[in-house]
């Protein structure tokens, strides 16, 4: 309840095809599907000649993904590919939190006990990512000389509020992404974003946004309305999360 979230909702299913793909690199996001409810591309990653992981991804409002519809959605992009589907060898499917913003005292109000990873609101804001973050805390608790269950909670919540104060840049991307468009334009953001310099856009993945970067990002026309864009970034963050 402290935590206003978009989510990347996602069926994957990998498939033993009839005859190769003949792909020789993944195609990391295929936006030019229809949109539906929010922000939708397709991954593909072939995995050998003839098997290959295809994913529908939607950045909607919330968790729930209408599990047939996605199905429906592969089996379509398959055939469009001209991939013939053979063999279903298995299924993933799953829902990433996106951070819009929130009360992180208040989040951490409801955590009695040590906690890591989502639980704890660790992982990266625009991708919902956990890892490189789990990674870290393993860092910063392997340092620690002493372990109850007080000082692993103190080191770990903040550890996770140092994290929420870094990510805000973020937090306020997203909720230009969520909140200053319609849903199914989603795409024009990212769109633009893509068309920024490559190592931006690794940093931007690895949380480590140089102020030059941030200034970059923000620079130019937005591909949202521009009242919209402001009001999504000045609504006062306990608003919004508590809506």
């Amino acid at each position: 309840a402290a935590l206003r979230m978009g989510f990347q909702s996602f069926v994957g299913q990998e498939w033993q095809l009839s005859e190769p793909h003949g792909l020789t690199a993944p195609i990391i996001m295929d936006a030019t599907v229809d949109q539906q409810a929010g922000y939708r591309f397709v991954y593909s990653l072939p995995f050998s000649a003839d098997t290959l992981l295809i994913e529908d991804t939607h950045y909607i409002d919330n968790a729930t993904l209408e599990g047939d519809r996605a199905r429906q959605n592969i089996r379509d992009y398959a055939a469009q590919q001209g991939w013939r589907l053979d063999r279903l060898l298995r299924e993933e499917q799953g829902a990433l939190p996106i951070t819009l913003t929130g009360d992180v005292a208040a989040f951490w109000q409801k955590h009695d006990l040590p906690c890591s990873g989502l639980r704890a609101g660790l992982f990266h804001p625009t991708t919902g990512y956990s890892l490189p973050l789990a990674v870290a805390l393993a860092d910063r608790l392997a340092q620690m000389q002493t372990f109850t269950s007080e000082t692993l909670h103190a080191t770990i919540q903040q550890f996770a509020s140092q994290a929420w104060q870094q990510q805000r840049f973020f937090r306020m991307l997203n909720r230009m992404l969520f909140l200053a468009g319609p849903a199914d334009q989603r795409w024009q953001v990212m769109q633009r974003f893509y068309g920024l310099p490559e190592g931006l856009i690794a940093r931007f993945y690895a949380g480590k946004l140089t102020l030059p970067d941030r200034l970059r990002i923000l620079s130019g026309k937005p591909p949202v309305p521009v009242l919209a864009a402001l009001q999504a970034i000045m609504t006062p963050h306990r608003q919004q999360a508590m809506q």
